[in-house]
């Protein structure tokens, strides 16, 4: 499981970060104790990297939360407390 945050904004706020963290604590305590996340990326696009991953993700808008699971984009959101929404009806299907 890897789990991606890009933004482009200048600055990240710092509500929406801490909302994340706090929900990824949430779902690795909660509902993923034995197979928690662990592989976070935070990626600034404005950054030079080796791709562009503006384009090869479609992102439009900023910040993004890509969720991958087996090399596919499982969840798409920009909002940090979809991700326990996502998890949790992962787990009750």
């Amino acid at each position: 499981m890897l789990l991606s945050y890009c933004w482009k904004a200048y600055f990240l706020h710092r509500q929406d970060g801490d909302q994340l963290v706090w929900n990824i604590n949430k779902i690795n305590n909660q509902l993923r104790p034995k197979t928690p996340i662990k592989d976070i990326s935070f990626i600034d696009v404005r950054e030079k990297h080796k791709y562009n991953y503006e384009k090869v993700f479609e992102l439009k808008d900023f910040p993004q939360i890509l969720v991958f699971e087996n090399k596919e984009i499982v969840l798409r959101t920009k909002n940090p407390n979809e991700l326990y929404v996502f998890y949790y009806d992962k787990l009750k299907n």
